[in-house]
């Protein structure tokens, strides 16, 4: 087989690889938003559309075989980055999942040894192309850039659509959304029911967001003072990251899972915690969560 056709078939390969990890993430980009703060760099979470932006580009570009030299090319710099940010991700914060395809999460939590070597093999396949690839053929055909317009279109109205700051410091300024009405005025009824006669708190949170992690032991401190009857979490389900959590951080409240879309229907900022008293939710707090003294102090005035 001539050089040329390998080219093309490696090409539709790499492309549709891309094109799915681009679009996948564009679906569930509030989900690769927490990845990202959950490797330590939640000053760059917002770069998290313009990456899925970047593989749908890219995935087009060699799919229809567009500046095929320079798109191999940006993409093996491209897989060269984020294999070593996931090797970091792993050896550092013990993350196994590498967030390739977004929403199709069973894609993403695989061996870190498979994602190392199917990153290795595309790169093999990527410099295949970029050494055979027509320097100059570069015509971009009408049909090719509706084609590219089109898809763009869909998956940036997607990533827009699902695309939310999740994970804030605290911040007892931040206005709230429910703080003052009756439970069943509330959608926070659809997740918990409370008794009148107890005082509850209920801490809605990510298995990975730093914040939320560095509140769980301010957390404890919420029922062994005796400050509530009761503590209930609502998690963002999440298989791999909570056998993590339950490692190390030893809790004795429930937690109930729900999806990323069914959780972020509540609230979109991470952590928030409902404190809840005569079935009215006296405060709401969003962000880290202060330790009883100071929660004490914010209350009272």
């Amino acid at each position: 087989m001539k050089p040329q056709n390998f080219t093309k078939i490696f090409s539709v390969l790499c492309g549709a690889v891309f094109l799915v990890s681009g679009i996948g993430k564009s679906l569930a980009i509030a989900d690769f938003t927490n990845l990202i703060t959950s490797y330590g760099f939640e000053n760059f979470s917002f770069v998290a559309p313009v990456i899925a932006w970047a593989e749908v580009v890219m995935g087009l570009a060699l799919i229809l075989r567009c500046y095929s030299k320079q798109t191999a090319f940006s993409a093996t710099l491209f897989l060269v980055a984020v294999t070593c940010i996931y090797l970091y991700g792993y050896f550092r914060h013990n993350i196994i999942d590498c967030g390739c395809f977004g929403a199709v999460s069973k894609m993403n939590s695989v061996s870190p040894v498979f994602v190392v070597v199917r990153n290795l093999l595309l790169i093999i396949l990527l410099y295949v192309i970029w050494k055979n690839a027509e320097t100059y053929k570069n015509h971009l055909a009408e049909w090719k850039m509706a084609v590219i317009i089109c898809v763009l279109s869909l998956s940036s109205f997607f990533a827009g659509k699902s695309y939310r700051p999740l994970f804030v410091a605290f911040n007892s300024e931040t206005q709230s959304n429910y703080e003052g009405k009756m439970l069943v005025q509330t959608p926070l009824s659809r997740f918990v029911s409370t008794s009148k006669d107890s005082v509850y708190l209920v801490f809605v949170f990510s298995y990975t967001c730093p914040h939320c992690l560095n509140s769980i032991e301010n957390l404890k401190q919420y029922q062994s003072q005796k400050l509530v009857d009761k503590i209930i979490g609502l998690a963002v389900q999440d298989s791999v990251t909570e056998a993590i959590f339950t490692q190390n951080f030893q809790v004795e409240f429930p937690i109930k899972k729900y999806s990323s879309k069914t959780v972020t229907s509540l609230t979109t900022k991470f952590p928030t915690a409902f404190y809840i008293k005569n079935n009215m939710i006296e405060k709401e707090i969003v962000g880290e969560l202060p330790c009883v003294y100071n929660f004490k102090k914010m209350f009272n005035n």
